[in-house]
């Protein structure tokens, strides 16, 4: 079979930054759970060793939301996240949920679904 195999291991990782963060290191994880206090706006994540298809599902379990800005010109180009709006996507504090899909040919997360 050509082509190359990518397995992500089931990890994950619990941040507690508010405010504006820029290329979020968040371990190459499947699962980021964001246990803020108050707003953390997400204006990146890190991607290093990213790959065609790499998932990362962030999930809100603090007091605070989390924002997912779209294209923001703090992170490194090949670290933002383009939401389907074109605009701020918010994860609502506590119970809310967001996947993001890494997009080798754009070089951006993508935004694929949030509640």
């Amino acid at each position: 079979m050509a082509g190359s195999f990518h397995y992500q291991p089931a990890r994950e990782i619990t941040v507690t930054t508010t405010g504006n963060i820029d290329n979020l290191d968040f371990e190459s994880a499947g699962l980021l759970r964001m246990d803020n206090g108050v707003l953390s706006t997400i204006r990146g994540l890190l991607a290093k060793g990213e790959y065609a298809g790499q998932m990362v599902t962030i999930v809100a379990i603090g007091a605070g939301a989390v924002d997912l800005a779209h294209q923001d010109a703090n992170s490194t180009a090949a670290n933002r996240i383009i939401t389907p709006t074109a605009a701020t996507v918010t994860v609502t504090a506590a119970t809310g949920r967001a996947m993001l899909i890494y997009d080798l040919t754009a070089a951006r997360w993508r935004l694929v679904y949030s509640a």
